[in-house]
């Protein structure tokens, strides 16, 4: 729409837009956080009454996403170093099969599954209310953003990308998988540093 040329000192896509619209308009925009957004709708079936952790292994493509045996490893490893915590699983469109077959796995184990059909008012629900949203690098990032609930997020390891696109949270950590070796290698999600993952968590407060 508009002829605008960003300077390169502005990576994020926030800092951006926000820079396109001072020069169209003239004048400085102040970038300020607006109250996060009120989720009106209740499911009050999903019980928050522990530290509640809301996971969500999909993103855009496979390398993003969680297959199922690097979730089972995930949770594992989560629930032997975290016990107390309560895994909420975010429903997704096309991957119920996937979660209902993974929470029967640790029914027994703090994992949940709401069986609402998904929707974006059950995922922003759901981010509004818990303790900490671990995600790949997906539109999850952006709606935990948006509500300011603090966020332990995996990006592949381009900065470029990250720079543009990183959890604006201001409670936020990010944990990177290994740079893309060739159009064949490209690593996945699940190949990030489980050591790493402990130590951004345990820096956060939550």
């Amino acid at each position: 729409m508009f002829d605008i040329v960003i300077p390169e000192g502005f990576k994020s896509s926030k800092d951006r837009q926000i820079k396109a619209a001072s020069i169209i308009l003239g004048k400085d925009v102040v970038s300020t956080r607006i109250p996060p957004p009120k989720i009106d709708k209740d499911f009050d079936f999903i019980k928050f009454e522990r530290k509640t952790i809301a996971l969500n292994l999909f993103g855009a493509n496979k390398y993003r996403s969680f297959s199922f045996d690097s979730a089972v490893k995930l949770l594992n490893n989560w629930l032997a170093e975290w016990p107390d915590e309560k895994i909420i699983l975010i429903p997704v469109p096309g991957k119920m099969e996937f979660l209902a077959k993974l929470e029967s796995i640790f029914s027994n184990k703090n994992v949940f599954l709401p069986k609402q059909d998904p929707s974006l008012d059950l995922s922003l629900f759901i981010l509004s209310k818990c303790d900490l949203c671990f995600t790949p690098d997906t539109s999850v990032v952006h709606m935990a953003s948006a509500l300011n609930t603090p966020t332990l997020a995996i990006y592949h390891d381009n900065i470029a990308n990250y720079e543009g696109w990183k959890p604006l949270s201001d409670n936020s950590r990010t944990v990177f998988y290994k740079e893309m070796v060739n159009e064949v290698d490209r690593g996945y999600v699940s190949d990030f540093d489980w050591h790493q993952l402990v130590l951004a968590k345990n820096d956060m407060k939550i």
